[in-house]
């Protein structure tokens, strides 16, 4: 699953070694931080970030899955935008790479990809 929101963006799958937990992936060290910081709050526990620079997402974590649900359900609750484009605009880096997947999942919708 990918997840694109104010604070981040995310890649969660299953880990493959452990069941009932998720993989948490991202590859802008700050968004790994902004979710680590959701999931210490939901806790009460410090979740470790591991560096991968070797891997296509450089930042991971391994989580509860009901925890990460947790954790995007609080993100859910906390939008408070009517345009998500216009939420992240004036973040130029981010605006930027959110502006270019939108483009992309456009042309998909329209057929031209």
């Amino acid at each position: 699953m990918w997840i694109f929101y104010k604070s981040g963006f995310l890649s969660i799958v299953e880990d493959q070694f452990t069941k009932g937990k998720l993989l948490v992936r991202a590859r802008v060290e700050e968004d790994m931080e902004n979710f680590v910081f959701l999931l210490d709050e939901i806790c009460g526990t410090t979740h470790k970030i591991e560096e991968t620079p070797q891997r296509d997402y450089r930042f991971r974590t391994m989580v509860d899955q009901r925890v990460v649900a947790q954790a995007i359900s609080l993100i859910v609750s906390a939008i408070d935008y009517g345009n998500f484009k216009e939420s992240v605009h004036g973040e130029p880096d981010r605006d930027v790479a959110y502006m270019q997947v939108w483009s992309v999942m456009n042309g998909f919708q329209q057929g031209k990809l």
